[in-house]
């Protein structure tokens, strides 16, 4: 992903999170750097699950580009370092929520709306993030529940044949137990 920084001073920020349960995070790396020359801004530490980033990129940084690896460069397992390991050729899924704010140019600021508007976007990117995490575990729960289902539905399937083979068995078996009475008798 690439963000255009604006012409105004701005803030990145944004959080990471590996969404699949049952894989490691260690191939994962996130990267925020300036695409004309190559500088890494911001790299997120190995073997966490998620994260949160935040840069203020230089006037003269216009594009910046955010970078999900899961793995070494290119995938290529030859260049692997002992930051970023080789990929373990494993799909995994990734919650990235970024957004772009404007940033004041003075330090401090005086006036008590402004304080209170810096306050509101931050708790309104926040409360954008955790929408985000909270339509992922939707989405997640539709699917486990799916799961679950359909689970149920061949258990269903088996214990069903398991019972009319049972009920099958135990006819024959008062058949040929009748039949064995029956010539015992006649002898």
């Amino acid at each position: 992903v690439t963000v255009l920084n604006p012409d105004k001073p701005c803030n990145i920020e944004g959080t990471f999170e590996l969404l699949d349960d049952g894989l490691t995070p260690d191939p994962v790396v996130v990267n925020l750097g300036d695409t004309e020359t190559g500088r890494m801004l911001y790299r997120s530490p190995r073997r966490v699950r998620n994260g949160k980033f935040s840069i203020t990129p230089e006037p003269h940084q216009r594009r910046i580009s955010i970078c999900v690896q899961n793995g070494s460069r290119f995938g290529d397992r030859r260049s692997s370092s002992a930051y970023a390991p080789a990929s373990d050729h494993l799909q995994r899924t990734i919650g990235l929520h970024w957004s772009v704010t404007p940033r004041k140019i003075h330090k401090e600021i005086l006036d008590t709306n402004d304080k209170l508007l810096m306050r509101a976007e931050s708790l309104n990117s926040r409360l954008d993030g955790l929408l985000n995490h909270q339509e992922y575990m939707r989405v997640r729960e539709g699917k486990h529940r799916d799961l679950v289902e359909s689970t149920f539905d061949q258990l269903l399937v088996w214990v069903c044949a398991e019972v009319i083979l049972l009920i099958v068995i135990a006819i024959g078996q008062v058949l040929y137990f009748r039949r064995f009475l029956e010539r015992r008798h006649y002898m």
